[in-house]
């Protein structure tokens, strides 16, 4: 298993005061992606070019789902990999559990699911689809 990418991630039922918050930092806007139906989301990814870097930036995804009953803005660390289910299978081989309410989800780009480890830490594995 091979880790791909590597950013935060702010999961919250406020997106619009969390993503002025970033813009006011700096962070623009660079892609969206929504659920459907069956799993309602919006996801908007944000950068901001390191200083004096043309390549290089820090990335941040803001998350919200109208299913969330969450009682405040949660914060998670996005992995990307080559493979979902080795990936999957390591963190349950270090004791991480799938967090109760997210479920592994699949959308036409990728496939992911929230762990939880057991110091608390709350990691999103994720893997992109390739057509």
């Amino acid at each position: 298993m091979k880790i791909t990418g590597f950013n935060p991630q702010i999961i919250t039922k406020d997106p619009d005061a969390v993503i002025a918050t970033l813009e006011a930092l700096g962070f623009e806007r660079t892609h969206s992606k929504s659920g459907d139906d069956a799993f309602a989301f919006s996801s908007v990814r944000m950068k901001r070019m390191k200083d004096g870097s043309d390549t290089e930036a820090f990335r941040i995804d803001v998350i919200s789902a109208p299913s969330n009953a969450l009682e405040r803005d949660l914060t998670c660390i996005r992995i990307n990999v080559d493979d979902f289910d080795a990936a999957c299978e390591l963190m349950r081989s270090k004791g991480a559990v799938e967090a109760p309410g997210f479920g592994t989800n699949v959308t036409s780009s990728s496939k992911y699911t929230y762990f939880t480890t057991p110091s608390g830490t709350f990691i999103d594995i994720c893997q992109h689809i390739k057509d």
